[in-house]
């Protein structure tokens, strides 16, 4: 080779590494306007700033504000904790349960709950309440069987004009300590393993039978909703009946399923039709009215408690006994009629128990394979992630699948290569 060509050689050489040079300093340099300004442009792993106690998504810096998700692409901007504005954080409190507590979050005398603690509520819980925030539900509780979900709601609710964060606390926090508030310290002591079908696990299902029984016998309207349930509309307006879903003003009590399949004709968005006993009920989505019948329903439920958790059987074993135990039994087509058969229950007070629609509150199966809302022609009410994969993993990819889990930033900005160039915008925390 001559000396010639050689020369132009190194010199092509030299202009590529001096190119790849510039485009790695480049990269460098929108990761950080990423931080600190309006773009991010996602070519390597940014440097995100996370709590020292990080752990799960939950300690991660976050926006109170709600994203819409159905624009093309969600913003990706770890955003700050909520902020105070009109209370400060150390004034916020998560104490006990009260009347008065159920009746400033309640819509309808009807109120939306959950119970759990963080183990399960940071893995799961924050992406249920950011559904919520996206509808503009603001009728739910948070049963907080740790001071670790006390404290994030504080501060979550921190600057949002109210001296009480929406949660309470449950079992033996309730009695110790007083309430938490936003000024507590992050006692790592505290944290407690929730276990499927564990001692723990099973003392707190039925300590949320109990909640029910209370918040019902206070004269509220319960809607029970796990952490992996979403929710596509407004479930005061369905259960109240102030739709036109068939059986809704009638029942008592409104449970969900395990049912893969619906008797209901196309566009019927009713209560499922002639509903048995035997069916698989599912406890992780149900509704029960503070009403004569609703009150007998809890109490005979809880009234199973005694003898089962001797066993360490959880709280839909006892909603299977006390149902399919019941008699006398009076069918209709929307719901059935049966008298609690436990000696606990309320003195001969009929309970109207309605099975809702597989095709209204889906599961995981119903969801992705038939499509049943969509076969049904109907606007489905929920979707519970059961019947996924067993794991937490398996659950939050199928969650992910159809866009129903909302990730931190730093879920969409760990990828070690993209070229994708994300528009970011202010406030939007991007989950």
């Amino acid at each position: 080779m001559s000396l010639s060509y050689k020369k132009i050689l190194l010199t092509f050489v030299f202009l590529i590494s001096l190119l790849s040079f510039y485009g790695v300093f480049n990269s460098y340099i929108h990761i950080n306007e990423s931080i600190h300004g309006s773009k991010i442009f996602v070519s390597s792993r940014p440097p995100l700033s996370v709590s020292p106690n990080s752990g799960t998504t939950a300690e991660l810096k976050e926006s109170p504000s709600s994203t819409s998700y159905s624009k093309p692409s969600p913003a990706l901007t770890a955003s700050p904790q909520p902020s105070v504005s009109a209370v400060d954080p150390k004034d916020v409190k998560c104490g006990p349960l009260t009347k008065e507590l159920i009746r400033d979050f309640a819509r309808n005398n009807t109120v939306m709950l959950t119970v759990c603690d963080f183990t399960i509520f940071g893995k799961l819980g924050i992406s249920w309440l950011r559904h919520l925030e996206e509808q503009n539900f603001d009728f739910f509780l948070v049963g907080a069987t740790d001071r670790r979900t006390a404290r994030y709601l504080t501060a979550r609710a921190a600057g949002h004009g109210k001296r009480e964060a929406p949660c309470f606390l449950m079992g033996d926090d309730a009695e110790r300590g007083g309430p938490v508030t936003g000024a507590d310290p992050d006692d790592e002591s505290e944290r407690r393993d929730y276990k499927y079908n564990s001692e723990h696990y099973i003392s707190a299902t039925w300590q949320k039978v109990n909640v029910v029984r209370q918040m019902v016998e206070w004269g509220f309207n319960v809607i029970h909703s796990d952490v992996d349930v979403t929710w596509f509309r407004d479930p005061v307006t369905y259960f109240l009946g102030s739709t036109d879903a068939a059986g809704t003003t009638a029942a008592d009590v409104m449970v969900s399923s395990d049912l893969v399949s619906s008797q209901n004709a196309a566009g019927d968005e009713g209560l499922e039709k002639y509903p048995s006993p035997t069916t698989n009920f599912n406890t992780g989505v149900y509704f029960v009215r503070g009403n004569k019948g609703g009150q007998a329903f809890m109490k005979g439920w809880y009234a199973e408690r005694p003898e089962l958790t001797k066993k360490l059987v959880n709280d839909q074993v006892g909603l299977y006994r006390l149902v399919r135990h019941a008699s006398p039994l009076l069918q209709y087509e929307r719901f059935f009629d049966f008298w609690p058969a436990n000696d606990h229950a309320a003195n001969g007070t009929v309970v109207h128990f309605g099975g809702m629609g597989a095709h209204m509150a889906l599961n995981g199966y119903t969801y992705y394979l038939p499509r049943l809302n969509l076969a049904k022609k109907v606007n489905a009410l929920c979707l519970h992630f059961t019947w996924v994969p067993l794991s937490l993993e398996g659950k939050l990819a199928r969650m992910r699948d159809g866009s129903h889990f909302r990730d931190d930033a730093f879920y969409f900005l760990g990828a070690s290569e993209s070229n994708s160039t994300l528009e970011s915008k202010e406030g939007d925390g991007g989950g």
